[in-house]
């Protein structure tokens, strides 16, 4: 069973949408903004949160 629609071609890249829960390839993206090599996708989750837009860096704790 195939989910993934089309969204649209970036840089040549085509880049698809699972129609199921509407979820992108962040891989796919990366390598459509240019696969810059000190940016893998594969080091995101090591770096946790910090590194990330919309990380938590800079919020307060509840105590």
């Amino acid at each position: 069973m195939n989910n993934y629609k089309k969204l649209g071609i970036y840089n040549g890249v085509e880049l698809l949408i699972n129609d199921a829960n509407k979820h992108a390839s962040l891989t796919t993206l990366w390598k459509a903004a240019g696969a810059d090599a000190s940016k893998k996708p594969a080091q995101w989750f090591r770096q946790g949160n910090r590194s990330r837009p919309g990380g938590d860096e800079g919020r307060r704790r509840a105590a």
